[in-house]
């Protein structure tokens, strides 16, 4: 509960700060973990976003985030990996979504069976800005956790048993 409530607290922020510039640098990421499927939402500013996909790929010209959906699969692929008993899992983009200020990525991947450990590498973002933060929520079991990532930590492993 104290996770849906921090989230709902960041979403908040998210719109507040969105009215002009913003100064705040986060991404939030959800991960569920249910049954044969894992399914991942990354909420994004869409300005950041796209800065981030124009420095990746050396692009100097403006590109529309709508007509972009190879560049996005392929940072998110480099930056949001996860791993389950040491391999890779393949994340396939289910759908994006947009509001006033922000993409919504939807992602998804089947696994065999309940992982005992899931390992995050999060560097979403983490090229552009050293204050950058990415939230990750992780629903389980019915659990939760809530971890912050940064530039300076941009990998763990967590026990799901």
């Amino acid at each position: 509960m104290k996770v849906i409530l921090f989230t709902f607290c960041l979403f908040i922020l998210f719109k507040i700060t969105t009215v002009q510039a913003h100064p705040l640098h986060i991404t939030i990421t959800n991960i569920d973990i249910t049954g044969d499927s894992i399914k991942v939402i990354i909420r994004i500013f869409i300005d950041d976003f796209t800065l981030a996909l124009m420095s990746e790929n050396k692009i100097t010209k403006t590109i529309k985030l709508t007509e972009s959906n190879e560049l996005i699969n392929s940072y998110i692929k480099h930056h949001l990996i996860l791993q389950t008993n040491k391999a890779n899992l393949i994340l396939k983009q289910s759908k994006s979504v947009f509001d006033d200020e922000s993409i919504i990525i939807y992602l998804k991947t089947h696994i065999d069976s309940q992982p005992s450990e899931l390992t995050i590498e999060n560097s979403l973002l983490c090229n552009l800005y050293g204050d950058q933060r990415n939230m990750v929520i992780i629903s389980y079991l019915k659990n939760e956790k809530g971890i912050m990532f940064s530039p300076i930590e941009t990998k763990q492993t967590f026990l799901l048993n």
